[in-house]
């Protein structure tokens, strides 16, 4: 990730990269997200604007599956979609447009419908980290869900319409503990063999009545 020279760290290319967001959660956590493949279940506009902001920092993997055509209201609200795509396979156009935003990134469309994919085929969605299912309803969005919670994989499940929009997140449980302490030392408290090598901070406390009653004389013991 970073070499030394002279003195001074020289950052890899890729470290330079993604350096604001390494800052977030670090090497290992860039790394986690670079290996994650991403299921997107629509090619809509929450899918767009969340597989945008997975593609920007280098997610590994993301597969849209989606059979719809790009049509003329997709151009109001959809910015990965041009007046020259209309008639086109959005899952496609999407794919594409999104790839160009990233070259690190690997994405690819699978034109099918979604509720048809989870009916006859849903052990598919074992290859993937994580799911994302929007606009989906009724009983295929449940049977996705059920299958993926029996499977330990994180699903989301977006709905939105106009200015409103509700996400479920469901997962057994996840466990994230990224602290990045900038000293390793954590612990500060003085004991007391510690203190005999300090005679003189030994003094300066001994100066100080902790058990003074006086209000006035306590607020202003050193803490």
């Amino acid at each position: 990730m970073a070499k030394q020279e002279k003195g001074a760290v020289q950052l890899s290319e890729h470290a330079k990269k993604y350096d604001r967001q390494m800052r977030l959660w670090g090497a290992h956590g860039q790394q986690l997200l670079e290996e994650g493949k991403i299921c997107m279940l629509g090619s809509n506009v929450a899918a767009s604007e969340i597989l945008k902001n997975c593609v920007l920092p280098a997610v590994g993997i993301f597969t849209i599956i989606d059979d719809a055509d790009v049509s003329i209201s997709d151009l109001g609200n959809n910015f990965f979609v041009t007046q020259d795509d209309v008639g086109k396979k959005r899952a496609e156009v999407v794919s594409e447009w999104l790839l160009e935003m990233n070259p690190d990134v690997s994405g690819s469309a699978l034109i099918k419908n979604p509720s048809q994919l989870i009916a006859d085929d849903i052990s598919y969605f074992k290859q993937f980290n994580i799911v994302v299912s929007t606009q989906m309803y009724g009983d295929a969005n449940r049977k996705l869900a059920a299958f993926c919670w029996q499977n330990e994989i994180p699903f989301l499940s977006v709905k939105v319409n106009g200015l409103m929009a509700m996400l479920r997140a469901q997962y057994p449980e996840i466990c994230i503990m990224e602290s990045h302490p900038s000293n390793d030392r954590t612990d500060l408290f003085i004991y007391p063999e510690q203190l005999k090598l300090f005679p003189e901070l030994q003094a300066f406390i001994d100066s100080f009545d902790i058990d003074t009653t006086d209000v006035e004389k306590h607020a202003h013991l050193p803490c």
